[in-house]
């Protein structure tokens, strides 16, 4: 599981989805299915994706690792028309 930490910085309060978005390179859906998912914390608490981030809040993002997938070839006859 990959970890990534950070504490926000800036003046004006911005969303956690949003935030989490860009900290991660993930889409805005992604980032909240990570946080419904617990996989967000703020300051060590999980918190919803209306959750507005203050100056100095801690935000810990775990993001699991992707699942593999084995794609198999199938041998198919296929009728190729010109």
């Amino acid at each position: 599981m990959n970890r990534i930490e950070t504490v926000f910085e800036s003046e004006s309060p911005i969303r956690i989805d949003v935030f989490v978005s860009t900290a991660a390179s993930v889409s805005r859906s992604r980032a909240t299915q990570l946080l419904e998912s617990g996989n967000v914390l703020v300051n060590g608490v999980s918190s919803g994706k209306k959750t507005k981030l203050k100056i100095g809040d801690r935000v810990e993002i775990l993001l699991p690792e992707p699942i593999q997938y084995e794609v198999k070839a199938e041998n198919i006859s296929l009728n190729i028309v010109y």
